[in-house]
């Protein structure tokens, strides 16, 4: 290990390390009330105070049951929620509910180092809680046997600094990545709201339903897909072997197939398929459709990502919540919808969402990319194995200056 680092212990480097107060919650006209935190306002690495509750103020509450900025808070209980932590940079006058454990860093740690070292170990914070799977608990002492490497606080600075600019090249990348996301849905409700000439006819005359039935051999490997709501694409699943399958039925899909999810197609969980579903299957929970016209699957792939589009999908799925809600395939395809009267005029207006898409999905991909530059470099900053550069020393004083 470097010079100067040490192996210690979280406990060994914190002030405070113990969980919040149980609240005596009071109604939001109380003038006397005080902000508790909870762990639903604990995301990745931000408080979100939305989902803040108030307390009745207990005047003999103990210093260290307030927050401080530079506190990180860490999720203790329950499956799912465990191990999540974020740094408090709040000034509000605050506490946190007996669910959230407070993490206040000492005099040789800076508290945003500190916080990184607690993002990057959510995993073992997750190994370390103990019960039954939904009463899960993450004490302190289990969270002060964490060990960690400190460095110098100089070094532990530059750590900081170099992770901040990255934080600030994701920040930029998300901020594209939702103004894009916005242009493309405001270019699909302009653009697909019908005009004069346009025609009018069911959905099922454009859409055709297609079935390629898979004769499953129980030695042979199958890989699925499926479709995430909200239109956010498809996701590959891992290759399985035919008897894992039982007896479920499976159909192949191919590129240029229009998949509907019906559990979830009132979430908008509509896909078009590209090269990546070649050779992959889906169970008939996922109907497959190809066109009438070279266009229709393009075509209605963005019309489903627009509020009327998604408002059939919702219609025409009835039931209760959740799993109850399966779309009616027949009702979809009696709906009646407009679309352009000829392929010159779709042609035009796919052009455009086309190119809007593209911009969008390669702002995602940069988001992503992005993330995970941040990850691997901060695991090995925080374990020591990648030194920074003097140079980058030399590029912050010239950026200063």
């Amino acid at each position: 290990m470097r010079e100067g680092w040490e192996r210690r212990a979280i406990g060994e480097v914190t002030s405070v390390l113990r969980r919040g107060i149980t609240p005596r919650y009071v109604k939001p006209d109380d003038s006397d009330a005080l902000v508790v935190v909870n762990q639903k306002c604990i995301n990745s690495n931000y408080v979100d105070l939305k989902h803040a509750k108030l307390t009745e103020r207990v005047r003999a509450l103990s210093d260290d049951r307030y927050l401080k900025r530079g506190d990180t808070l860490v999720c203790s209980t329950g499956r799912g929620t465990l191990g999540r932590s974020a740094l408090w940079l709040g000034e509000l006058e605050s506490t946190a509910d007996s669910h959230v454990t407070i993490v206040r860093p000492g005099d040789d740690i800076l508290p945003e180092y500190l916080a990184y070292v607690l993002s990057t170990a959510e995993d073992e914070l997750v190994s370390r809680g103990t019960g039954s799977t939904n009463m899960t608990e993450l004490s302190a002492g289990a969270i002060a046997d964490i060990p960690l490497w400190v460095p110098p606080i100089a070094e532990q600075r530059r750590i900081v600094d170099l992770i901040g600019a990255v934080d600030e090249i994701i920040g930029a990348a998300r901020e594209h990545e939702v103004i894009s996301a916005r242009v493309l849905t405001q270019l699909r409700e302009t653009m697909l709201t019908p005009s004069a000439g346009w025609k009018q006819t069911k959905i099922g005359n454009e859409l055709l339903r297609v079935r390629r039935p898979v004769e499953v051999e129980t030695t042979a490997e199958y890989a699925e897909i499926g479709t995430r709501s909200y239109g956010r694409g498809v996701f590959l699943k891992e290759p399985v072997k035919g008897a894992a399958l039982g007896s479920k039925k499976v159909f192949y899909v191919a590129p240029g197939d229009l998949v509907f999810n019906i559990v979830f197609a009132w979430e908008g969980s509509v896909a078009l398929l590209g090269e990546e579903s070649q050779g992959r299957i889906a169970s008939h929970r996922f109907p497959t459709f190809q066109g009438s016209q070279v266009w229709s699957v393009e075509y209605f792939n963005h019309f489903f990502g627009t509020a009327h589009g998604r408002d059939l999908l919702v219609q025409h799925s009835p039931g209760g919540a959740g799993r109850n809600k399966t779309l009616s395939v027949p009702r979809l395809l009696e709906a009646a919808v407009q679309v352009p009267a000829d392929a010159e005029s779709a042609d035009s207006i796919l052009a455009t969402l086309r190119a809007a898409a593209a911009c969008a999905q390669t702002s995602a991909r940069h988001t992503v990319s992005a993330g995970n530059l941040r990850s691997h470099l901060l695991s090995a900053l925080l374990a020591g194995t990648h030194e920074i550069p003097a140079s980058y020393d030399r590029l912050l004083k010239g950026v200063s200056a």
